[in-house]
């Protein structure tokens, strides 16, 4: 996976709503991108917090390869920290065939939530895009796509 031209095998998927390359992090606390909380090279469908309810295979972070392994896709499937009936639904995903872009899908965001308390977009050590902070954006159906290469994340 690449992300603003740095490169690693392993990814960190945090229940926090973002995934990351070369490091992990738990933070919770959603602001502004770049954040220094956050590690260097991180993709932000939805940081917000977000938790995991119970063991069960009704949420968690789940991932999958397409047939000829050059695409993977995080299938996030949370609630929401204190509010276990908000559930909250996207996708990240990432192709071989087009290092450095990132497309989040959202199926269900909240009970109208909608990004109020979340912070979108993508950040690395050679730039960063934030595509929405702390506003009701984020809607189902919705996809964004974020190209490190180009730094920018669009809405379809």
């Amino acid at each position: 996976m690449t992300m603003y031209g740095n490169s690693d095998t392993k990814t960190y998927a945090s229940t926090n709503g973002f995934l990351s390359i070369m490091q992990g992090s738990s933070v919770y606390q959603a602001v502004a991108l770049p954040s220094s909380t956050l590690p260097n090279n991180t993709a932000c469908p939805f940081w917000d917090d977000l938790k995991l309810y119970g063991a069960s295979p009704d949420q968690g972070i789940f991932y999958s390869f397409n047939a000829a392994g050059t695409t993977v896709t995080y299938d996030y499937l949370l609630g929401r920290a204190g509010v276990p009936s908000e559930i909250y639904h996207f996708q990240v995903v990432y192709s071989t065939g087009a290092p450095g872009v990132f497309v989040y899908k959202y199926i269900s965001v909240g009970c109208g939530n909608n990004g109020v308390d979340a912070s979108v977009g993508i950040q690395g050590g050679n730039g960063f895009v934030q595509f929405s902070l702390d506003v009701a954006d984020i809607t189902p159906g919705m996809t964004i796509t974020c190209d490190t290469n180009k730094s920018t994340c669009v809405a379809s």
